[in-house]
């Protein structure tokens, strides 16, 4: 018996064998089969059960991600720059909309969005992807629009984006509309 608050080792020895049902290192799980990992309101659960459930729960969440939007058109301005230092020393063709951005011969490397811009602004160059940095400079020249950071090489136009619902840049549509000369913001130089 206990004793000034102490509790003899007997009665601890004692106590913890109640507490084993069974007397399995499992405790009460050992009135369940072996697969039985837990017990919820009654009901014993397998680890087959939770891993089921689990690759359900992806499957569905796959399934929402991978379900098409249809792309949205929105503004976007078609730009080349020189940069000059090392590591991107070089001329870049970037499509810039108001959340996302694209570097189309870099990181975003897309041939064929590529070729279609330089057949949409013709300016006496083949469109073929070695002529890109000679109507990279030409397109910098003739649509000339300085900046604070790039006062000489810069040049932009305006065109719309076809951007997918997860951010991929899809396709580049011409400006056409009334009033507005072939998409430049300047007109083009002599």
């Amino acid at each position: 018996m206990a004793r000034y608050g102490f509790v003899r080792e007997e009665e601890i020895k004692k106590n913890l064998a109640l507490l084993k049902i069974g007397n399995s290192e499992r405790g009460f799980l050992s009135n369940y089969p072996p697969d039985v990992v837990r017990v919820i309101n009654g009901k014993p659960v397998t680890k087959t059960d939770i891993l089921q459930a689990k690759r359900e729960r992806q499957q569905r969440n796959l399934k929402l991600k991978r379900l098409s939007f249809d792309p949205v058109i929105s503004p976007c301005f078609i730009s080349t720059f020189k940069n000059k230092g090392f590591p991107f020393d070089g001329w870049w063709l970037c499509v810039y909309i108001l959340k996302n951005s694209w570097t189309l011969d870099f990181r975003d490397y897309r041939e064929d969005i590529i070729l279609k811009i330089m057949r949409m602004y013709p300016l006496g160059h083949l469109p073929i992807i070695n002529n890109l940095e000679a109507w990279e400079e030409s397109f910098a020249d003739t649509y000339h629009y300085p900046t604070k950071k790039r006062p000489r090489k810069h040049g932009a136009v305006i065109a719309w984006a076809e951007v997918s619902s997860d951010g991929r840049l899809l396709d580049i549509l011409p400006n056409n509309r009334k009033g507005h000369r072939g998409g430049s913001l300047v007109s083009p130089s002599p």
